[in-house]
């Protein structure tokens, strides 16, 4: 009887260690979000980014082993020795899922890609005041935006612009230049460095920021069916 009761505490000191912890958690992720966004309106430094992959993979674990821990009630194991397996388990699930994901990103992206993402990383600020547009004439951003949309928009936009129809033509229009400049400038020698520090801008910010909104989505709701 004893065992099992330094086993199972209080469920409802459990209930709010586990919601205060979530409530702190969603705090830091909002908080990281927001330097996530400030640091990369522009292209930044490969030890920025390296800071960015840490901290994002460390905070995007503790909240997978959030949702562990929730999914592992029915272990007859102590809750504060439950909580740190989780916690092992979570960070290391996350270090490593989204380092191999980030080293496949890198190694099968092309030349070509890793030179355009150069280009396209100066271009990031002007698609978020609206001063770009499409070949078509649209533009990128039609209305003014507020600070954090504007942030959020430059931080996408290199992503989502390599992808672009009519690449060469479109960043061409963009930067005031000719296809066969473009080209010119595609042609030239960088160093692996630049090429992998652009190419890393261009995917980290917004491969963090998916996962980083996903767990906080993921523990609103999980917080929202514990109230209910």
């Amino acid at each position: 009887m004893n065992s099992k009761t330094h086993l199972a505490s209080d469920p409802r000191l459990n209930w709010w260690i586990l919601y205060f912890g979530t409530s702190i958690y969603i705090a830091v992720e909002f908080g990281f979000n927001y330097q996530l966004l400030d640091l990369t309106v522009d292209l930044v430094s490969e030890d920025v980014l390296l800071g960015l992959e840490f901290w994002g993979r460390v905070i995007s674990g503790v909240g997978l082993s959030l949702l562990l821990y929730r999914f592992s009630t029915g272990f007859k194991i102590i809750n504060g020795l439950r909580y740190f397996l989780c916690l092992v388990i979570g960070i290391a699930l996350m270090w490593n899922v989204q380092k191999m994901l980030t080293d496949y990103l890198v190694d099968q992206a092309s030349l070509e890609d890793k030179k355009i993402s150069l280009l396209l990383s100066f271009l990031s600020s002007k698609a978020a005041d609206g001063s770009l547009a499409t070949l078509t004439g649209n533009l990128i951003v039609s209305e003014p935006l507020s600070e954090k949309d504007r942030k959020i928009t430059a931080s996408l936009f290199p992503a989502i612009a390599l992808y672009a129809p009519n690449r060469n033509e479109q960043i061409a229009a963009w930067t005031g230049q000719t296809p066969q400049q473009i080209q010119s400038l595609l042609e030239m020698n960088y160093t692996e460095a630049q090429l992998s520090n652009a190419y890393r801008n261009l995917f980290i910010p917004p491969l963090t920021l998916g996962i980083s909104i996903f767990f906080c989505i993921t523990q609103f709701g999980a917080v929202g069916r514990n109230d209910s």
